[in-house]
């Protein structure tokens, strides 16, 4: 019978330990796995050591001057997670939800910004936590950032019919293109998956 000794146990029950979670490695291959590689972004900052996977920010709409009364152009709408160090150890509580406009002035920075979304007739309100105003060659860019529970988000990309509002904008129906976007996202973020 061959004896280990007690530092080896140790030192190899706290390397599991620490290993335990998903490397940007095991998440960038899980997105491809789920042939979403191009959609989901994965990556480790280093200077600021956190993990950052994002769902990178689509089209929702492409509208031209009549979306909002201000003009704006295009709306474009992301989701992203971040977590300290170089390993996502467990599925995150709360998502990112992020929108970026693009027109002909500002929409939100001085209005309501409120995100409005009812999805198979369940209404959801998510006020503004964060955002920036531009101008950008001559046009005025906004982002804007809402925390969503990941248990709210999952139930909202599950939904059948998905109804978007951004303070008083038209109410749009999310494309069932970012809708499988947001559900792959999804899958990446959850380590027990």
């Amino acid at each position: 019978m061959r004896i280990i000794p007690p530092g080896i146990l140790i030192f190899a029950f706290c390397m599991n330990a620490l290993g335990q979670g998903r490397t940007v490695e095991d998440l960038q291959q899980k997105a491809k796995q789920i042939k979403a590689s191009k959609e989901i972004h994965v990556a480790y900052d280093k200077f600021k050591d956190q993990l950052v996977i994002m769902a990178v920010p689509h089209t929702m709409v492409d509208a031209g001057m009549g979306l909002f009364s201000g003009g704006v152009h295009v709306l474009g709408m992301g989701a992203t997670v971040t977590t300290p160090g170089k390993v996502l150890t467990t599925t995150p509580d709360n998502i990112a939800v992020l929108f970026t406009s693009l027109g002909g002035r500002f929409q939100f920075a001085k209005g309501d910004a409120t995100l409005y979304l009812i999805a198979d007739g369940e209404r959801y309100i998510f006020p503004v936590q964060g955002g920036d105003a531009n101008v950008y060659h001559g046009s005025a860019s906004e982002q804007l950032v809402y925390k969503v529970s990941r248990a709210e988000f999952t139930k909202i990309m599950n939904a059948k019919v998905i109804e978007i509002r951004l303070g008083d904008s038209r109410p749009q129906t999310l494309k069932p293109k970012l809708v499988e976007v947001f559900r792959s996202f999804l899958q990446v973020i959850d380590v027990d998956s």
